[in-house]
């Protein structure tokens, strides 16, 4: 019986982008390996939309209805169970690295608490401190702090972040591109969470541990770096049925972001892949329950 839990969610994957289910053009070959070494889910389904209802339901284990998180802000009621609790009562010390969009119920709390009024706290009962862990906010901190910190030039506004390289685009026309951000492959936000993770995993020593990887990616922005820009022609990723965004949006833009969002998610499989290389390295994958 594995003695480690890995609980990995990725914000707006869609279930069908495996190429072990056959995707006309993802390739995932580091989740197709992690499917054919467990169990693959054909039919999994997300409970609700959009983001604190969804992971409501997921960290509870109940229907939307039950859980009352109707959208991204309503409180979490105290009085429901969740699974950092359950596992925190079994033994374990559940940590997060990411976050899990959750406001905390106001009457548990002081009426100047920061996280009432917000729906990117960290869900009771999990932990992301100094001791291990990391939790990510709006603006995309610790993220930014650690790429100032491997010589990234951050600008002060979050989203010019994703921006082409102003160095290599001086005017980068329209956005979303494929053209790459000032960050490259090896400091995207999956990448930092990877390597916060792999940290407390080497201080762990071999005593059993819970840790939740909630990935930001492939939600938007629309952005990725090289070489994952290059993966996918827009001009070959096209809608046919003319239903859908086809009806709203140019064909070309709808081509565009398929293509980025391809990328995306073949940049969070090789992430993946370097966490399941760190899991072996550290002799812990053999006693790991990963779930993605």
């Amino acid at each position: 019986m594995a003695k480690n839990v890995l609980l990995i969610t990725a914000d707006q994957f869609r279930g069908d982008c495996l190429s072990a289910l056959g995707h006309d053009f993802v390739k995932t070959p580091h989740l197709d390996a992690l499917a054919s070494d467990g169990a693959l889910f054909r039919n999994h389904y997300c409970q609700a939309t959009p983001c604190s209802p969804a992971r409501a339901s997921l960290l509870t284990g109940l229907y939307q209805l039950n859980h009352r998180v109707v959208r991204n802000g309503t409180p979490l009621d105290r009085r429901h169970d969740n699974l950092a609790h359950m596992v925190r009562r079994h033994g374990h010390d559940p940590v997060l690295f990411g976050y899990t969009d959750q406001t905390r119920d106001p009457r548990e709390t002081a009426g100047d608490d920061p996280w009432v009024a917000t729906f990117e706290g960290v869900l009771p009962g999990f932990r992301a401190d100094a001791r291990g862990g990391v939790m990510l906010d709006g603006v995309g901190q610790p993220w930014r702090d650690w790429l100032v910190g491997r010589g990234v030039a951050v600008p002060a506004k979050l989203e010019d972040l994703f921006l082409p390289d102003p160095a290599l685009y001086p005017d980068p026309g329209a956005w979303p591109t494929l053209d790459p951000p000032r960050f490259g492959a090896a400091k995207t936000e999956t990448a930092f969470l990877v390597d916060r993770f792999l940290a407390y995993l080497e201080g762990r020593g071999g005593a059993p541990w819970f840790a939740h990887m909630s990935f930001l990616r492939p939600h938007p922005p629309f952005c990725v770096p090289a070489p994952y820009n290059g993966l996918f022609d827009p001009a070959f990723h096209f809608i046919v049925n003319g239903t859908g965004p086809a009806a709203t949006f140019d064909l070309a833009d709808v081509s565009l972001l398929r293509a980025i969002y391809f990328a995306m998610i073949a940049e969070v499989d090789a992430q993946i892949g370097r966490l399941i290389e760190g899991l072996r390295a550290a002799g812990a994958y053999d006693d790991t329950l990963i779930i993605f």
